[in-house]
């Protein structure tokens, strides 16, 4: 007898010991179901984890939705990469940064000499950093780089550059999205040959109906920024439009401004770097990145 109730002590705490290892064993094989630190919390489900967000990674690292076709109705503050078609059907891609509310103005950003360079030599953080200052902001890749049609060369040999600017100045305004840009508080911003299609449009755009630019910033300008037209030709013009210039102390050409306008001002960087390379992320950003905010808020802010 004594034999027996021990025998059946042994067996019944073995059972008990079979069922609690099934029980952690059907637990951790549910992705669900993990234990963090003994306690009952469940751990994101993959389910959970891709319904979290919607947004897509961009090729600049930043997160991006997906793309729309030729703008579509934005909704405010909403981050897209957009496109829409110039005057002579070249089809461009830009990065659209709409403003969360009413916003102060809008800044069109173009990029160095294509097909070498494209949009992404505005970083996310610089576009950012206009947006949470209140602006819109479109970088542009121009025709003949990046994700955009057309021909490089004629982004800034021939007439066929302003045509890309026409169309960013065009789209920003379009009354298509929740939160279009007011007319009267564009600024554009061109890089090294950025600078011809900027100037090209501000003194020779076909489209006489779109709006002058309030401001303008070129960040190393050059002999190529007079391709198609010379600022001695557009002087009166010129020297009432507010004009920011951004350049290293080993390009030169900007120095022969440095008189030509109490509405200009021109920003030496010693040791500087040619153009959108001053966008390190470092001292020279740290230098250049608030002197365009600045202009901005200065000229298209208020």
């Amino acid at each position: 007898m004594k034999y027996f109730l021990i025998f059946t002590l042994l067996f019944l705490t073995n059972c008990k010991t079979d069922s609690e290892a099934k029980s952690n064993e059907d637990a951790s094989s549910d992705p669900d179901l993990s234990v963090k630190d003994g306690s009952n919390q469940k751990d994101l489900s993959k389910k959970d984890q891709s319904s979290k967000t919607d947004m897509k990674i961009g090729k600049d690292g930043g997160e991006k939705d997906l793309p729309s076709t030729d703008g579509g109705n934005q909704d405010c503050g909403k981050v897209d990469v957009v496109q829409f078609s110039t005057t002579d059907g070249v089809k461009l891609t830009a990065d659209y940064h709409p403003p969360a509310a009413t916003a102060k103005g809008a800044v069109i950003l173009f990029h160095m000499i294509p097909p070498s360079n494209n949009r992404k030599g505005y970083p996310l953080r610089v576009r950012e950093a206009f947006s949470k200052a209140g602006y819109a902001v479109l970088n542009v890749d121009r025709r003949g780089a990046g994700e955009s049609e057309g021909t490089a060369k004629d982004a800034y040999s021939g007439p066929k550059g302003r045509f890309d600017v026409e169309a960013a100045v065009k789209f920003v305004l379009s009354t298509d999205r929740k939160c279009a840009s007011n007319p009267q508080k564009i600024m554009l911003v061109g890089a090294s040959n950025g600078t011809t299609s900027v100037m090209d449009y501000t003194t020779g755009r076909d489209d006489k109906s779109l709006p002058d630019p309030k401001a303008v910033a070129w960040l190393s300008p050059g002999s190529y920024t007079e391709g198609q037209n010379k600022i001695a030709d557009h002087k009166a013009q010129l020297q009432a439009l507010s004009l920011l210039i951004v350049h290293p102390s080993g390009e030169p050409y900007a120095n022969a401004f440095k008189n030509f306008s109490e509405n200009w001002k021109i920003i030496t960087l010693d040791k500087g770097r040619h153009g959108t390379n001053n966008f390190d992320g470092g001292k020279l950003e740290d230098l250049i990145l608030p002197a365009l905010i600045n202009w901005a808020d200065k000229t298209i802010g208020d």
